[in-house]
């Protein structure tokens, strides 16, 4: 039987994700993605006590400067995303697991085809040392962190596709919520041979 809503029946040996419907694979997706949030967290902590705060910032930086182009990667070729351009960009942003729509509350608009905007409405990392332990300095360094993973993923595509921060949620006046937001854009190159991507 195709379309599972859920697997609260019989076990099923030969059981398929395709089995399920999209209801029950959307909610098993953002479970996938919260498991991710809390793996990078927990790593994280441990390494704090085990080899201080330093270390471990050195340690995240160096992880997610690696996996980037790796991580974006292997969507990329599950769902057929190809190209250069800032629309290629967007769509890797999209099914990014770290970047889930419905858990991060992410949007990204599409100006035209060398501008945009992106948007992170609901982050978790602000929830946590914003408005619950009142960490501003490590959240200012996930702020930086996530920046530098936005543009690692940004020449990932196309190294003419630059960003920069509208706002962040440990900017002065910035405001009192959850949010931050980035404007994107790219640089073409005058004369320049258009620009192979890293995922063509």
């Amino acid at each position: 039987m195709a379309d599972l809503e859920d697997y609260s029946g019989e076990f099923r040996s030969d059981i398929r994700y395709e089995d399920f419907s999209k209801e029950a694979l959307g909610r098993l997706i953002e479970e996938y993605c919260r498991l991710g949030f809390r793996l990078d967290g927990t790593w994280q902590e441990v390494i704090r006590k085990r080899h201080g705060v330093e270390e471990a910032k050195a340690a995240e930086n160096e992880v997610w400067q690696t996996l980037v182009p790796f991580w974006q990667s292997r969507f990329a070729k599950a769902l057929r995303i190809q190209g250069n351009d800032v629309a290629t960009y967007l769509k890797l942003l999209q099914m990014d697991p770290q970047m889930c729509y419905r858990l991060m509350g992410v949007e990204c608009e599409l100006h035209d085809e060398d501008h945009a905007t992106l948007r992170v409405k609901t982050c978790h990392a602000v929830k946590y040392f914003k408005h619950t332990t009142g960490d501003m300095e490590t959240l200012a360094e996930m702020c930086a962190l996530d920046k530098r993973a936005f543009q690692r993923i940004a020449t990932y595509v196309n190294p003419e596709i630059k960003l920069e921060e509208v706002f962040l949620p440990v900017d002065e006046g910035a405001p009192d919520c959850p949010n931050c937001e980035f404007r994107i854009w790219r640089e073409r190159t005058p004369g320049a041979e258009k620009k192979g991507s890293g995922n063509e």
